[in-house]
């Protein structure tokens, strides 16, 4: 791919041996999970052009946020409660029983 990001585009990837995990975060100069980007779930098996394409859709759903605009977007208490959503989605998918297995 020929595709070039800006810098301030960002995802995270995570690997726990049972799954991929690809978020998008965004922001401006502090990021947090972007609910209106990219959430990918993909098995341990995947190939690596479907892996990157994966990582490219989620940074390509980043977002810089201006200053003016950020209104509730960076708040703690609604970024903790879109992690806890996350954990709880992620949990209930593997059908984990403890955060511990999650985070493996």
């Amino acid at each position: 791919m020929s595709e070039i990001f800006e810098r301030w585009k960002n995802a995270r990837c995570v690997f726990n041996g049972d799954f991929y995990s690809v978020i998008t975060y965004s922001g401006y100069r502090s990021l947090n999970l972007d609910p209106l980007g990219g959430n990918h779930m993909l098995s341990p098996d995947i190939s690596d052009e479907k892996l990157g394409g994966a990582v490219f859709n989620a940074l390509s759903k980043s977002r810089f946020i201006p200053f003016e605009n950020l209104g509730d977007f960076l708040d703690n208490e609604k970024g903790e409660e879109l992690y806890n959503q996350w954990v709880t989605e992620m949990m209930g998918f593997h059908r984990y029983r403890s955060k511990r297995q999650l985070f493996k």
